[in-house]
C-alpha cells in the first residue's frame, strides 16, 4: 500500500511532488538552512514555489514529524531573460496535513524563453537562487497509440511515437472507470502496472521508471489482471468502464535525478550520499525544474465486451 500511495504522489498531477512534508531528501530538510522547491508544470498556467526552514528537531523522526516550516514574507521572482515574474505570498489549510501551509504562486505564467533564473530572497537571512532550463521535446503519438485496444491475449499495447528518437519520459496507462450508486456516477482512476509478480504468495505489481526509450509495451494480459483487480477491491459494485488514459510525463533536470534516486532508495535518506549534487539550488537546497505530462485517451474496443460481463462491469 505504501508503494502504492508513493507512485500516485509521483504521476498523479501527478505529483503532489511539492508537499509539504515530502521532498527528494528529507534528511537533507532537517540540517540547518533554507531549501526551495519549485517544479514548473507547463500544463498549468499557476505556478508555485516553496520555502522551507531547516532545522534538526529534538528526536528526530522524518516520517512523523508534521510541524509547519514554510517561511513566509519572502521575495520570489523568476527571471526569463526579459521581465520579472513576481510570485504572491499565499497561506492556505492544507486538509491531509491539518494545518496552514504558505508558498508564493504567479497566475497566467508564461515565460519568453527556456533559460530561467529563479531568486528568493528571506529578509534578513539569506538570497537562495537558481537556474533551470524548461524545453521538453515535442513528440507526437503513432496511431498504434491511438487506436482502440483489441482484448487479444497474446498482444500488446504499444506506447509508440512520431520518429524514432530516444528521449526520456515516464508512461502511465490509467483504467477510468466509474462506480454507479443512487443513480450518481463517482469517476476514479487506476493505475495498469507494467507487470505483476508473485512474492510469498501475494501478487505485487511494478510500474515503469522514467528512462531514456523509443517506446514502451503494456502486456494486454496485463491489463486483463489489472481488470481482474479492479472487480476484488469492489465487490458488488456497479462499476461503469469508461477508457484508458495514457499519460507521458517528462521532467527537466535534476528532477530527473530525483524520480531515479527515489525509485530506488524509497526511504529517501540515502539519497543524500549517493545523489550528493541533486540540489541546484544555491545558497541553500532543493530543486527548480519543469515537468510536463502529455495525454490521449483510449478507448476499449467491444471485444473487451465478454471479460468486462464475466467481472460484472458495464461498458
Amino acid at each position: 500500500m505504501k508503494k502504492n500511495i508513493i507512485r500516485l504522489l509521483f504521476v498523479s498531477a501527478i505529483i503532489l511532488f511539492l508537499s509539504c512534508d515530502e521532498s527528494f531528501n528529507p534528511k537533507g530538510e532537517f540540517q540547518e538552512g533554507y531549501t526551495l522547491y519549485c517544479v514548473l508544470d507547463l500544463d498549468q498556467e499557476v505556478q508555485k514555489v516553496y520555502l522551507f526552514e531547516n532545522y534538526m528537531p529534538e528526536g528526530l523522526d522524518a516520517e512523523s514529524y508534521n510541524k509547519n516550516r514554510t517561511v513566509r514574507n519572502a521575495e520570489v521572482k523568476i527571471n526569463d531573460g526579459i521581465r520579472d515574474f513576481i510570485f504572491t505570498d499565499t497561506t492556505e489549510f492544507i486538509e491531509s496535513l491539518g494545518y496552514s501551509v504558505s508558498y508564493y504562486q504567479f497566475k497566467n505564467f508564461q515565460p519568453a524563453n527556456n533559460l530561467l533564473h529563479i531568486t528568493a530572497l528571506i529578509p534578513g537571512k539569506k538570497t537562495l537562487t537558481g537556474n533551470t532550463n524548461i524545453y521538453t521535446r515535442k513528440f507526437p503519438f503513432s496511431t498504434r497509440s491511438r487506436r482502440d485496444l483489441e482484448y487479444e491475449t497474446l498482444n500488446n499495447y504499444e506506447v509508440d511515437f512520431v520518429g524514432n528518437i530516444p528521449f526520456e519520459f515516464l508512461p502511465a496507462l490509467f483504467i477510468n472507470y466509474g462506480i454507479v450508486q443512487n443513480n450518481d456516477t463517482v469517476y476514479f482512476k487506476k493505475e495498469i502496472p507494467s507487470s505483476y509478480f508473485s512474492e510469498g504468495g501475494t501478487l505485487n505489481s511494478s510500474f515503469p521508471d522514467l528512462e531514456e526509450r523509443t517506446n514502451f509495451t503494456y502486456k494486454v494480459t496485463v491489463i486483463e489482471t489489472a481488470m481482474r483487480e479492479l472487480a476484488n477491491e469492489h465487490p458488488g459494485k456497479n462499476i461503469v468502464i469508461k477508457d484508458m488514459t495514457l499519460s507521458i510525463v517528462t521532467v527537466s533536470p535534476p528532477l530527473n535525478l530525483y524520480y531515479k534516486a527515489n525509485k530506488t532508495n524509497r526511504d529517501g535518506f540515502t539519497i543524500k550520499l549517493l545523489e550528493p549534487n541533486i540540489s541546484n539550488i544555491e545558497n541553500g537546497s532543493g530543486i527548480f525544474a519543469s515537468k510536463k505530462i502529455t495525454s490521449i485517451n483510449v478507448k476499449f474496443a467491444q471485444s473487451w465486451g465478454s471479460l468486462f460481463g464475466q467481472l460484472g462491469f458495464r461498458f
